[in-house]
């Protein structure tokens, strides 16, 4: 398996709330676990190869970047509604 990198769509919804940011990320995160572990199944069954070692630490970095964002965007969004309840 060649590690391919996850493919980036335009989003073209021109509202942003919550569902449709969890919807965009999800649809990113789902991809990113599944780039992992195929590379991680293709690592157990030939771990001293060291085109599979890299690919699966290339596909690891993408999941940690994936995963960073998200909760990025959490928390973002979260003290972004803490604050507009606060000035209530």
């Amino acid at each position: 398996m060649a590690f391919n990198a996850i493919q980036h769509t335009a989003i073209t919804d021109t509202t942003f709330n919550l569902n449709t940011a969890s919807g965009h990320l999800s649809e990113v995160a789902n991809t990113s676990n599944t780039t992992m572990n195929t590379a991680l199944s293709e690592l157990k069954a030939d771990p001293n190869n060291p085109a599979k070692l890299a690919n699966f630490q290339a596909a690891m970095n993408e999941w940690s970047v994936v995963m960073n964002l998200i909760a990025t965007v959490q928390k973002a969004m979260k003290d972004s509604m803490s604050s507009i309840v606060q000035k209530m």
